[in-house]
């Protein structure tokens, strides 16, 4: 019975989930759910045991009610802990790779101006070597698509410098939170796709990118952040995605204010450059009339 409810879970899961989990994730699964049923069961009857014998018609009740609040209380730090241990020992690589995602997700708020704001990016996603090639793209309202910022690593050949903002962000538009090429490309044998898969499969494989996360200020999309897996390493954990989401919302804000912060800039310059020139035709009027006068 323990073994079919197990096999119904994760049979749900890959029909809920858009892609289907790893070998790593399974295992980290069922190693974490079945230590945690063990130990928060363990707990929750010793502290049942311990609080003693019922000592009126509701005393039962109340002492599982008391047990029970115990074990919530326990059980998030609990799994949170040991969700690690055991990710950190069976995927050490991406363990590391999470670590270093946390880190640079607290360092960000701290930045102001985008240079530093992209050298924490590039920085903490290639310290840890999961990630073999990063690169960003902008924007250009002149120009009407986005164009290279910035990129880091070892592409097989030359990066296109700019690449058409339709149908590649036809997805993004339609809410998605970020393109994984191996789902994208599992998709297209299913019937029917969107009209924008395709363009996206080859934009991604033009920008030699495994996963793509756009930087999107509500349905705006003002940047694209490409990443790209060493070869032979784990497909993208659903942790790693969501905390790659949530870093990439995170860097869209800082970079919207921070052009809004050098757009202010710019007008407060400009501002007092045209005081200074007032004053400074005023102070010259005044001799050149004072010389014609004379």
């Amino acid at each position: 019975s323990l073994a079919t409810a197990g096999y119904i879970y994760f049979l749900g899961q890959t029909i809920l989930r858009h892609r289907l989990l790893d070998r790593h994730e399974i295992v980290s699964r069922i190693v974490v759910f079945i230590v945690m049923a063990m130990l928060l069961g363990a707990v929750y009857g010793v502290l049942v045991r311990l609080i003693g014998q019922p000592t009126g018609p509701l005393a039962e009740a109340v002492d599982i009610l008391i047990a029970s609040i115990l074990v919530l209380i326990l059980y998030d730090p609990v799994k949170v802990a040991l969700e690690r241990q055991v990710e950190r020992y069976l995927a050490r690589e991406r363990s590391q790779h999470i670590a270093a995602l946390l880190d640079m997700k607290n360092r960000l708020p701290g930045l102001i101006e985008v240079n530093p704001l992209l050298d924490t990016l590039f920085d903490g996603t290639l310290q840890t070597g999961r990630i073999d090639l990063a690169s960003i793209y902008f924007y250009d309202e002149v120009r009407a698509g986005f164009r290279l910022r910035r990129w880091e690593g070892d592409p097989e050949l030359t990066l296109m410098p700019a690449f058409a903002p339709r149908p590649f962000i036809d997805g993004f538009l339609e809410g998605r939170s970020s393109y994984l090429l191996e789902e994208l490309e599992t998709s297209v044998d299913r019937s029917p796709t969107p009209d924008w898969v395709e363009g996206a499969i080859a934009s991604m494989r033009s920008l030699q990118a495994d996963l793509c996360l756009p930087l999107r200020i509500g349905p705006t999309v003002i940047g694209v952040w490409n990443l790209r897996a060493k070869p032979a390493s784990p497909s993208f954990s659903e942790e790693e995605l969501d905390l790659l989401g949530e870093v990439a919302n995170q860097a869209a804000v800082m970079i919207d204010n921070s052009r809004s912060f050098e757009r202010l800039k710019e007008r407060d310059r400009l501002a007092a450059l045209g005081e200074m020139s007032a004053g400074l035709a005023h102070e010259i009027r005044k001799p050149l009339g004072a010389i014609k006068g004379a």
